[in-house]
């Protein structure tokens, strides 16, 4: 991970609430289950859907029947066929995604004429900076799984 601030140590994929009580983890360990080939001279290997596999996994733990349960993820986990399996379980995803994943229809592919995407109207902005009410609970959210690594780190 050459662009993350520590070469080294032991990766962990966390699931914690907004009190930055962790509620489920994962220390990964290499890929692990359906595997693709990829190049031709030297064989390697990668894990096929990884993201959408640790989400199943992290939420595997939550109790669902007859409650709603909403999480945040980011681009890494965000996926079309993780929020369809998560509303099928009565959760709901917000999560960041890039715009040249497959996935993605055309119709969301869309600028505005500075080059900044708009998915909201005006009557959605929120805190001080009046961003979108959308960006400001991602941001929110996010800043929770944030937290709760920055005290694991110690």
């Amino acid at each position: 991970m050459p662009k993350k601030p520590d070469k080294y140590g032991i990766k962990i994929w966390t699931m914690v609430d907004r009190n930055q009580y962790t509620y489920n983890m994962q220390i990964y360990s290499g890929k692990e289950g359906i595997r693709q080939e990829i190049g031709v001279e030297r064989i390697r290997f990668r894990e096929v859907d990884q993201g959408y596999r640790v989400v199943m996994d992290m939420v595997s733990v939550l109790n669902t029947h007859n409650r709603q349960h909403h999480i945040t993820t980011d681009r890494f986990f965000t996926s079309l066929k993780a929020a369809e399996e998560l509303l099928s379980k009565n959760i709901t995803l917000t999560g960041t995604i890039r715009e040249n994943k497959l996935e993605v229809p055309d119709k969301l592919r869309r600028f505005t004429r500075n080059g900044n995407k708009k998915y909201h109207n005006e009557t959605e902005l929120k805190g001080p900076k009046k961003i979108p009410k959308l960006n400001y609970d991602y941001n929110k959210n996010k800043y929770f799984v944030d937290n709760a690594n920055i005290k694991v780190e110690f």
